[in-house]
C-alpha cells in the first residue's frame, strides 16, 4: 500500500517535514489552544473600595482582552503561521525532472496542505469524495536562518468518508526531515538533497542526490 507522509512541511508534507510532504500512512492535524487564567483579586481589599485594575480586567468580556498567544509574533525568520497548500512539487537532475506532484494525481492524491501554528501545526492530505487524512507537525524549529526541522507522527485521524485503502486511524511513525526555506508573502518555497527512502517521492522516481523542491500558497 502507498503512505503520504508533510513544511510545510508538511508535508507533507518521503520524509515528511514542516514543508515539503513527505510519504507515511497520513498525516493529521493538531490543535493547540489555551485559556489564560484571570488574577484573582485581593483578598484584603475591602468589599466597599475601589476594584483593582486587574479585576476591571477580569470583568470584560473575553474578546476585550489582549491574547497573548494570539498576538505574539513569530520568531525572527520564521514562517508565519497559517495554512499553506502545495502547488508544485519536483526533484530534478541534470537532464531529467520528476513531477511528484503530477504523480500523486494517479493515486486519487488532490492536494497537500501543512498548517503552522508556533512550533506544531497539522499536515493534511485530500482524496476524492472529501477524504481527509490528518497527522501532527511537532517540534518546529528553525536552527539555522533560512532552515526549518519539525516531526511528522502521532495520531492520525481521518474523515468518516474516507475509504480504508485511502485513511485508516491509527498512530503515524514520526519523522524528522530539515528543510532550507525561502518566504515571500504568500509564496512558500522549500528544498532539500533528496535521500533515498520508501517514499513517495521515491516510488514517483527521485532519486539520491535529486534537489527537492516544494512551492506553497499560503491560505
Amino acid at each position: 500500500m502507498r503512505h503520504l507522509r508533510i513544511l510545510g512541511i508538511v508535508a507533507a508534507l518521503a520524509a515528511a517535514s514542516a514543508l515539503a510532504p513527505a510519504c507515511s500512512d497520513t498525516p493529521s492535524t493538531a490543535d493547540a489552544g489555551a485559556d489564560a487564567a484571570t488574577t484573582p483579586a485581593d483578598a484584603t481589599t475591602p468589599a466597599d473600595a475601589t476594584p483593582p485594575v486587574d479585576a476591571a480586567v477580569d470583568a470584560a468580556p473575553d474578546s476585550a482582552q489582549p491574547d497573548a498567544a494570539v498576538d505574539a509574533p513569530p520568531p525572527p525568520g520564521a514562517i508565519p503561521d497559517g495554512k499553506y497548500v502545495l502547488q508544485s512539487w519536483v526533484c530534478t537532475r541534470t537532464g531529467a525532472t520528476v513531477d511528484i506532484k503530477a504523480f500523486a494525481l494517479t493515486l486519487q492524491i488532490q492536494g497537500i496542505a501543512q498548517t503552522f501554528a508556533g512550533s506544531g501545526g497539522s499536515v493534511e492530505v485530500t482524496y476524492p469524495a472529501g477524504c481527509l487524512r490528518t497527522v501532527p507537525l511537532s517540534g518546529v524549529a528553525y536552527p539555522t536562518p533560512g532552515t526549518i526541522t519539525s516531526t511528522a507522527g502521532g495520531a492520525r485521524t481521518c474523515t468518516a468518508s474516507c475509504p480504508s485503502n485511502q485513511c485508516t486511524p491509527g498512530t503515524e511513525p514520526p519523522v524528522t526531515a530539515t528543510y532550507q526555506f525561502t518566504y515571500a508573502a504568500p509564496t512558500l518555497t522549500v528544498t532539500r538533497t533528496y535521500v533515498a527512502d520508501t517514499s513517495l517521492q521515491s516510488i514517483a522516481g527521485c532519486m539520491a542526490g535529486d534537489t527537492e523542491t516544494a512551492v506553497y500558497a499560503k491560505q
